[in-house]
């Protein structure tokens, strides 16, 4: 309905027009203002208070439609040239070229709204609506991202696009198009073009620099639900998300997605996506998930550089570890698939991986074979090997490894020979529990075979010691970063033992590792242990105790240490006169109780016993021997002829002068200094 006001015999008329609509839209109390140029064509201006659209664009106010050019049929209304105005949620749109043809009979409406000034740039919204069908297409260019998102958020669409705690920059152009019927929205296809893309949260853990790249969303709206896919190119400037920096005009972004509904209602799946990181890794997978959580997921990551995948994704969670600062090389493939509630399992291949500690703690070099992880009772294999590696100093050779994972543990299928330098470790059993929760736990038994002490003094920096030393292994276990011993470590060398009790050790590869333990020494050979030193030859027996040794970084900090002559030792007893001059200066004002011009007639002298003992705190160590004589205290009581006594003066040592001591009266030249 519509009527004619102000009927004169002129050429110029308003028709009110009332409310008009079709499936989908909606104009309220519509009025034209006309003027004949033609018998059917003249100059309008057409006035709505409200225009409702389809969601989520919802209503526009104060539409004003100037044309200069319209044509007024029987069948149709059409406006080939003309400029619009209107409101929309506070944004205000002004003299906008704009173009439209309304056909009176089917409601079929036909729009173009061009070089629309829109968030800082320009745009095009064009539109189509007949029988309940409609579509709209929407481009922009150089739009300000910042305003564009507050328009966005007035549709009510921010909290599922971006977090309100975010603040944005940059310019991005648009190109979208929808389809639906009614209220109902069938197809989108969205395209953003991104540049100099800007972005932060409050706490500067979240921000992104002159990002560069390309967006793309396509949907339809079936029978079952939405049907997306989704690709994004990231090909400019730089992100950080705590903990990861990303480059990405060094290292740029594809990503790709297909959505769409799962069986139930709430239930959703992406039957493939695929990341791929130019020159770091590929990865591609699948997701299932209901309203209670994921249900099924599965990853694949090809062949990838072991260096650029840990530099770029594994050292940045890893800092502060024993992992957190590597070398490494070689090649990685891994394959994960998880299943509700909980169970999962990893599948990888090494191929000639290296890792190295740049501390120098560790190192692994030409790893290999198959690994593998199950949190069920359906084990995989684990089937690796290595060249060679190092802990701290001591080198490793080439081993063989072989378990088997179920029940987020690991179990040895056989027994690992590990050599270290000319001996061998062998671990006869290894369980690992738990890894990476807090109830954490491995524990082990082996023994070591007799590996030459002058290789294990080499590589340790210690001074040169004949013989040979091996040992049992009890069970020894970790929990919450701290290794302990069930039992009593035994370790055979110089042609006696050593029992270690009490051993316990806290982040052995940390930082500042940190080691208690008790020892027993029972009856050393001296002389197999003075061989190689410069420092004399001593020939007997030597036992004693260390008790309360505490370590921090490996340098002993506290210890209570006795060392002496064992009762009913039925060895020879001998000091060499170069054994003598040691004791005399390791002993610090030690002095031997016979005169010079006697003590040069002789190569060695007699003794009865020998003892020296150590209390450690605060790097003091306080002096004791044998026993107490004229201020002193023995530490080589002598005996027989020619005999010799040994006596100590100083009763307090600062350890570091302590050391310097020993290093230098071993030394073959004796050019360690104080």
């Amino acid at each position: 309905m519509f009527f004619v006001s102000d009927v004169r015999p002129v050429d110029k008329y308003t028709l009110h027009l009332g409310d008009l609509g079709g499936s989908g839209w909606r104009a309220e109390q519509v009025a034209l203002d006309f003027q004949f140029q033609t018998a059917n064509r003249g100059s309008a201006q057409l006035h709505i208070a409200r225009l409702l659209l389809p969601s989520p664009f919802k209503r526009l106010q104060q539409v004003v439609i100037h044309c200069e050019y319209i044509e007024l049929l029987s069948s149709h209304l059409r406006c080939a040239e003309g400029t619009v105005n209107f409101t929309y949620e506070g944004f205000f749109v002004r003299s906008s070229l704009f173009s439209f043809s309304y056909h009176l009979e089917t409601q079929a409406l036909s729009f173009e709204l061009k070089s629309l000034g829109l968030v800082g740039g320009s745009g095009t919204i064009a539109g189509h609506f007949e029988d309940a069908r409609w579509q709209l297409s929407i481009s922009g260019k150089s739009l300000k991202l910042a305003s564009f998102l507050e328009l966005i958020a007035s549709l009510g669409l921010q909290s599922a696009i971006w977090p309100s705690e975010f603040s944005f920059q940059g310019v991005l152009g648009i190109e979208a198009k929808l389809a639906g019927q009614g209220q109902f929205l069938r197809t989108v296809c969205l395209g953003l073009q991104l540049d100099g893309i800007g972005f932060s949260d409050t706490s500067a853990l979240q921000v992104g620099e002159a990002v560069a790249g390309k967006l793309q969303l396509k949907g339809q709206n079936t029978h079952k639900g939405w049907e997306m896919t989704g690709e994004m190119k990231l090909n400019g400037g730089e992100a950080y998300f705590h903990p990861l920096y990303f480059a990405f005009s060094e290292t740029p972004f594809h990503a790709q997605l297909e959505l769409e509904p799962g069986k139930a209602k709430g239930d959703w799946k992406i039957p493939h996506f695929s990341l791929k990181q130019t020159g770091v890794m590929a990865l591609t997978g699948a997701l299932q998930w209901t309203r209670q959580g994921i249900t099924e997921a599965q990853a694949q990551l090809a062949q990838a550089r072991v260096p650029a995948l840990y530099r770029h994704w594994l050292k940045p969670f890893l800092a502060g570890t024993a992992l957190g600062n590597l070398t490494s090389g070689g090649k990685v493939t891994l394959a994960w698939r998880y299943r509700s509630p909980g169970q999962w399992e990893l599948k990888g291949f090494f191929d000639e991986v290296d890792i190295a500690d740049q501390q120098g703690r560790f190192s692994l070099a030409g790893l290999g074979g198959q690994f593998g992880w199950s949190t069920h009772a359906t084990p995989l294999m684990m089937d690796l090997s290595w060249q060679g590696g190092r802990i701290y100093a001591l080198n490793l050779g080439a081993a063989h490894f072989l378990a088997e994972s179920k029940n987020n543990g690991l179990g040895l299928r056989q027994p690992l020979r590990l050599p270290v330098l000319d001996g061998q470790l062998l671990i006869n059993d290894f369980v690992l529990k738990d890894p990476g929760t807090s109830v954490a736990h491995w524990g082990l038994e082996g023994a070591l075979s007799p590996l030459s002490m002058e290789r294990l003094s080499q590589a340790l920096g210690w001074p040169a010691l004949a013989g040979k030393l091996s040992g049992v292994i009890p069970r020894v276990r970790y929990r919450e970063g701290v290794v302990e011993v069930g039992g009593a470590l035994l370790v055979r060398l110089f042609d006696g033992t050593l029992v270690i009790q009490n051993l316990r050790l806290e982040d052995p590869l940390g930082i500042i590792p940190r080691l208690e333990a008790d020892i027993d020494i029972n009856r050393l050979d001296l002389e197999t242990m003075t061989r190689t030193f410069a420092f004399g030859k001593i020939e007997g027996q030597l036992s004693g105790e260390i008790r309360k040794l505490r370590l921090v970084d490996w340098q002993p900090v506290q210890f209570d240490a006795k060392l002496a002559t064992p009762e009913g030792d039925p060895s020879r007893h001998r000091i060499s006169q170069q054994a003598v001059e040691s004791l005399s200066r390791l002993g610090g004002g030690a002095s031997g109780l016979v005169s010079r011009s006697f003590l040069g007639l002789f190569n060695d002298f007699s003794y009865d016993k020998m003892g020296l003992s150590c209390r450690l705190r605060r790097q003091v160590c306080k002096m004791g021997g044998l026993g107490s004589i004229n201020g002193g205290y023995y530490i080589v009581r002598g005996s027989g002829f020619p005999r010799i006594d040994i006596i100590g003066y100083t009763r307090r040592v600062d350890w570091p002068v302590f050391i310097k001591r020993l290093k230098r009266v071993t030394s073959v030249d004796g050019s360690v200094r104080e």
